[in-house]
């Protein structure tokens, strides 16, 4: 999930005073439905899962990396400004699925991606955007949450108070015994480092998956953003390793 790194042209103040019935009115909207309708019109049934930026990563988007300054300089701005960017995600989430609902794909879910958590403490995740997943969870039938392949460690126990979470990834830093203690009903996944996997000998990676049996499973282990030139063999040898994982009772590969 990128993230784009950018200065805002706006003041706080500006954005935190948008009307957001104006915004799901705008010409991105419009749009985007549009582009729905080509897809039904060519395929019928909308089918997809997508995952949204989370009110986080939204507004570090929008606002940049000052938004981090205005956490502690002015907290009741920022909050009114995430509680417009949470309002916003949600209804227009809910008017996709449901345009996707009437197509005849039964979908009532939000995937979120928490990119830049790192960036902050987990007492700054619990005060600002704690209670904005949290909505964004209660809204829907069920929730997921991607972290990146970053150490969810510090933030584990604050997300496990979030209701409904049924998808979890993480970094391979990660107390992994400790995610599945937390989360034992929830799809737990694994982002698989491209570069190790591009660069690291066989064995390694190997010593890898066998732990992430050991740790995690049953789990899937995601293998994004692989490198263009990584080896058709090395693919097969993970796909083979975790094969034979799987067959012994825990990890998938995807």
């Amino acid at each position: 999930m990128a993230v784009i790194v950018q200065r805002s042209t706006r003041s706080l103040e500006e954005w935190a005073a948008l009307d957001p019935d104006e915004l799901l009115a705008g010409p991105f909207v419009t749009e985007l439905f549009g582009q729905m309708e080509v897809i039904a019109a060519a395929a019928g049934v909308m089918h997809g899962y997508l995952v949204w930026h989370s009110v986080i990563n939204n507004a570090f988007n929008i606002y940049g990396p000052d938004i981090f300054l205005e956490m502690n300089d002015r907290p009741e701005i920022v909050h009114r400004f995430f509680g417009l960017i949470c309002d916003v995600m949600i209804r227009l989430a809910q008017r996709v699925q449901e345009r996707q609902r009437r197509s005849g794909f039964a979908i009532d879910q939000l995937d979120i991606a928490n990119c830049v958590m790192n960036m902050i403490s987990p007492r700054a995740y619990r005060q600002f955007f704690f209670p904005y997943d949290r909505r964004c969870a209660e809204s829907f039938e069920r929730f997921g949450v991607h972290t990146c392949n970053w150490n969810v460690t510090p933030y584990v126990h604050e997300l496990a108070k979030l209701p409904k979470v049924g998808y979890l990834d993480m970094g391979m830093m990660s107390d992994m015994r400790l995610v599945r203690d937390l989360f034992p009903e929830t799809r737990r996944a694994v982002m698989y480092s491209p570069v190790k996997f591009h660069d690291a000998p066989i064995e390694e990676i190997r010593a890898d998956m066998r732990r992430i049996y050991e740790e995690l499973a049953p789990c899937d282990v995601v293998m994004a953003d692989i490198q263009a030139d990584t080896r058709d063999s090395r693919v097969i040898e993970l796909s083979e390793i975790c094969r034979a994982l799987e067959m012994a009772g825990g990890v998938s590969g995807r």
